[in-house]
């Protein structure tokens, strides 16, 4: 995640600290901005652009609780993915913070493991809100490339931020490696489109049915990095999404 941008708020500097290394270490992020309580986070927020808050439920002047109520209640902020860290972990505080809007919820103390699945469940959750995925996409072929490897796999949906592709299970695919996406369109006369390298990194890995086979299969999602695409291949992207959205409304309307 280089190019997520978060924000840790915590009266704590030791806290924030350890949130760093973790971040930095285990996720590899570079862009982590600090605030020491829900007021300094607020001011933050209205300089820089965040992507995840991650939050301490008791600080002085504005809690956790009250930073989260405030954003949630703020149209330019309402939609950013908070995590909520606490040292309560009763099932009261947690219903509690979900309630109010947390999109996910760490008791202290906690792992970096745990910290990673709450990071990637809250930024999954926040891209299915904000993006359109579209499924049935047009018969393709598409391969991945990282440095020597090529695999093939199947495109499942395609959305602004990212793609869902199945494939056959490789050691190669881990999460957060980086690959480059090669996608060919076939039979699609009004479709002048195809993608020769755009650049995603791995966020998700699910084991998925093998319909028939013994071979392992799993799904990946892959959040497209665009400083690294050209601006060629965005707009082609942008092209793509603009056609399927018509050939989906086109599909339901013959099928009405």
């Amino acid at each position: 995640m280089r190019n997520v941008s978060f924000l840790v708020v915590d009266d704590c500097p030791t806290v924030r600290k350890i949130m760093h290394k973790a971040l930095r270490h285990k996720l590899g992020a570079e862009k982590i901005f600090d605030a020491c309580d829900g007021k300094d986070a607020i001011n933050v927020l209205a300089t820089e652009q965040i992507d995840i808050i991650i939050s301490d439920w008791e600080m002085p002047k504005m809690n956790g609780e009250e930073l989260l109520l405030k954003l949630r209640k703020t149209p330019k902020y309402q939609d950013i993915p908070f995590i909520m860290m606490t040292t309560h972990g009763e099932r009261s505080f947690v219903l509690r913070a979900i309630q109010n809007g947390a999109n996910h919820y760490l008791t202290k103390p906690f792992s970096s493991e745990k910290l990673g699945e709450a990071i990637r469940k809250s930024w999954h959750g926040s891209d299915r809100r904000e993006c359109t995925r579209h499924a049935c996409l047009p018969m393709h072929k598409l391969t991945l490339t990282s440095g020597q490897v090529t695999l093939a796999a199947e495109a499942l949906n395609i959305s602004q931020t990212g793609i869902l592709i199945r494939l056959p299970y490789n050691d190669n695919i881990r999460l957060f490696s980086e690959f480059n996406l090669s996608i060919t369109f076939e039979d699609v006369e009004l479709l002048d489109v195809e993608f020769k390298s755009l650049t995603g990194r791995i966020v998700r890995i699910n084991e998925a049915e093998s319909y028939g086979s013994h071979e392992l299969v799993c799904e990946t999602g892959l959040n497209f990095d665009f400083e690294k695409t050209s601006e060629e291949t965005s707009g082609q992207l942008k092209s793509l999404l603009e056609y399927l959205s018509t050939f989906g409304q086109e599909m339901i309307a013959s099928a009405s």
